[in-house]
């Protein structure tokens, strides 16, 4: 069998994840993942491969134990769905050693450079970087935000957002935020090219472009989720914000300091007495 079935397999699994509801940026990353696999087994069918050829693979690139947790488990959606359609007899990548998830410290933006990114931001720029740090947007969230998306509830004004995976949620707005939005003209708040507005990799350029070298969009998102959980120490409403899955993803969003930990054995010994 040759390579040549590799284009076909990698574009049937893709048009199974669109029909599953996954969001146009999962399947693009999944095409991504599975056409790195496809360069270095050009000369070979997929369904060939052994669960050797799939570690080779994940060692190759040197990446980050987070890529290569992400890359292992397209291999495994894929080649589970070759083993349920019946083109291969089991799945290789299935076999595979597990990727232990690390818990990094989250990334933070210090205040005064958030303060430097608003004041050389433009206008739109500024509402991009307001979404990430006041309500914890990822950039592909911040995107898609469209004038249809907003919500009057009798506690103020929400916001729908088109979350990762599919999943979508509903976040209440700042009021002053809220009023930035709703000044804006109908449509997309930010219009361009990919679907009727920017791509999420172009509001990421632009907005990391504002903010200290090194330093990403998405660290807003882990200051925002700093930020939140000091309110109330409550995970899982942050959880809920962030649109994330499952809590042990939120807290790779969070830090907590020595005072934090210091107050609560504080206030334990205070219960004690």
């Amino acid at each position: 069998m040759s390579g040549e079935l590799w284009p076909e397999a990698v574009d049937g699994w893709l048009a199974t994840l669109r029909a599953a509801g996954r969001s146009p940026a999962t399947v693009r990353a999944r095409s991504d993942q599975l056409r790195s696999l496809a360069a270095l087994h050009a000369d070979r069918s997929p369904w060939e491969l052994t669960t050797a050829d799939l570690a080779e693979w994940l060692e190759s690139g040197r990446w980050a134990p987070e890529t290569k947790r992400v890359r292992r488990s397209a291999a495994v959606g894929f080649y589970d769905w070759g083993l349920d359609s019946g083109r291969v007899p089991g799945n290789p990548a299935a076999r595979l050693a597990r990727v232990p998830r690390p818990l990094p410290k989250p990334r933070l933006v210090r205040p005064a450079d958030y303060a430097g990114a608003l004041a050389a931001a433009t206008a739109s720029e500024s509402l991009m970087l307001r979404l990430a740090a006041e309500v914890g947007l990822r950039r592909a969230e911040v995107a898609s935000v469209h004038s249809a998306d907003l919500v009057d509830g009798e506690d103020g004004a929400w916001l729908r957002i088109r979350g990762k995976g599919g999943r979508g949620r509903t976040v209440p707005l700042p009021r002053a935020l809220a009023g930035a939005l709703e000044g804006l003209p109908p449509g997309w708040a930010f219009p361009g090219n990919d679907g009727g507005h920017l791509s999420p990799r172009w509001v990421g350029k632009r907005v990391g472009r504002r903010l200290p070298p090194g330093v990403s969009m998405h660290a807003l998102r882990h200051t925002f989720a700093t930020r939140a959980y000091g309110v109330e120490r409550d995970l899982f409403t942050v959880q809920e914000l962030l649109g994330h899955a499952h809590p042990d993803m939120t807290r790779r969003y969070v830090t907590t300091s020595h005072d934090d930990m210091r107050s609560v054995v504080r206030a334990l010994e205070r219960n004690a007495r």
